[in-house]
């Protein structure tokens, strides 16, 4: 979702603009003690609704919200947004929280500043329920924003072959994610393209252990995005222990 102004990028899509997205996500996390054999597995596919609210000051209210999720675990078709059992809270407080969407409040630059659930009894009742396990809370959070996690920062310049910058390292999910370059690797009149990947800072620590490498293709003309994916690699920490997790995310 990113307009170009002149001779620069920004993201700046126009108020009442509105676009569909397929997501999907995938989360392979084990213990490297071995205590567990089987990795878990999960498995996330969206179709997802994006609305600009408005436009203040080269800062853009998003909402984003589930039309249709299903989520597998181990396989297994565990939630289906079309088809949830009137028995499971659970399930219900799932749907409730992925239909009713996000609001986030996004940059000149593709960075997100502000993020709030709308319905919020329905991520309270997430939060306190014990079964549902942190990796899936997390990518439940991924799963109604197509802009967390690709904000590239854009640098001002025009935007021309073999243009690179780097984006510090940040958060995401609660987990230290390393510093992120991005270079332009594609430029016509229809389509601009981005190709980024972690790199190591002197003194990194947790985050040295991960690796995150992947792409975009935007639309030059409406901003928006055609495809972009993601890979993320590495050693976690959940609930006072390190997990390798292993997780991909795309969306067209």
């Amino acid at each position: 979702m990113f307009w170009f102004t002149g001779d620069s990028l920004a993201f700046k899509p126009e108020p009442g603009d509105s676009r569909h997205f397929i997501l999907e996500q995938t989360a392979e996390l084990q213990t490297p003690s071995g205590f567990r054999r089987e990795p878990t597995r999960v498995r996330m596919e969206s179709l997802l609704r994006s609305d600009v609210l408005a436009v203040d000051n080269d800062v853009v209210e998003l909402q984003s919200r589930s039309l249709h999720t299903q989520l597998w675990e181990q396989d297994r078709l565990g939630l289906d947004t079309e088809q949830i059992p009137e028995y499971s809270d659970r399930l219900q407080s799932m749907a409730a929280l992925l239909k009713a969407g996000i609001v986030e409040r996004v940059a000149s630059d593709g960075q997100v500043l502000e993020t709030n659930y709308v319905n919020e009894a329905a991520l309270a009742e997430l939060t306190e329920d014990s079964r549902l396990p942190e990796p899936v809370r997390d990518m439940l959070s991924r799963d109604l924003s197509v802009m967390h996690t690709y904000q590239p920062a854009f640098p001002s310049g025009k935007p021309r072959v073999g243009v690179s910058w780097q984006v510090p390292a940040r958060d995401m999910g609660g987990q230290s994610l390393p510093a992120v370059q991005y270079e332009i690797s594609h430029v016509n009149d229809d389509t601009v393209s981005l190709k980024f990947r972690s790199v190591t800072t002197e003194g990194a620590t947790d985050s040295a252990a991960v690796e995150i490498e992947g792409f975009m293709e935007l639309e030059r003309l409406t901003g928006w995005p055609r495809r972009a994916a993601a890979r993320i690699s590495g050693v976690f920490e959940y609930a006072d222990q390190h997990l390798a997790l292993k997780s991909t995310m795309t969306l067209t």
